[in-house]
């Protein structure tokens, strides 16, 4: 039951971040947003954060699925609905997929050995910008 407040909770955040990482190419106003979001999830426990990059994790990961027509596979379902996950998909693929994991774990990683989550989350958003805006191969 706990779990899925928390994925309430992570969807809002993930949602927000994608969206603000995306803004981040056009109007560079944006950065500020992120440093904003990175600032509120870093106010949060080490487990909830590290929880939360799991929950990217698993997000990316279906929309991959979605993204390469294996639909069946995918499970999630958004309370939001505003966004709109066929919009999402399109820009996850092989092209960034594996940087975007790597990114990910490796965030994962410097949190649970204590790094600074604020300077970790900011880094993370800051590569995330660029990699959702790779061309495909």
């Amino acid at each position: 039951l706990n779990q899925e407040s928390d994925d309430l909770q992570f969807e809002t955040w993930f949602i927000a971040w994608v969206r603000t990482a995306f803004q981040a190419k056009s109007n560079k106003q944006s950065i500020n947003n992120l440093m904003a979001w990175s600032d509120e999830i870093s106010k949060t426990g080490r487990e909830i954060q590290k929880q939360f990059l799991d929950y990217s994790l698993r997000f990316f990961r279906q929309a991959l699925l979605y993204n390469y027509n294996a639909k069946e596979l995918v499970f999630m379902k958004l309370s939001d609905k505003s966004f709109k996950f066929e919009n999402f998909a399109p820009f996850i693929d092989a092209s960034n997929i594996a940087e975007i994991s790597k990114e990910i774990e490796l965030a994962n990683y410097h949190i649970e050995r204590n790094a600074n989550p604020k300077i970790v989350l900011t880094d993370l958003s800051i590569k995330l910008t660029r990699l959702l805006h790779l061309k495909k191969a």
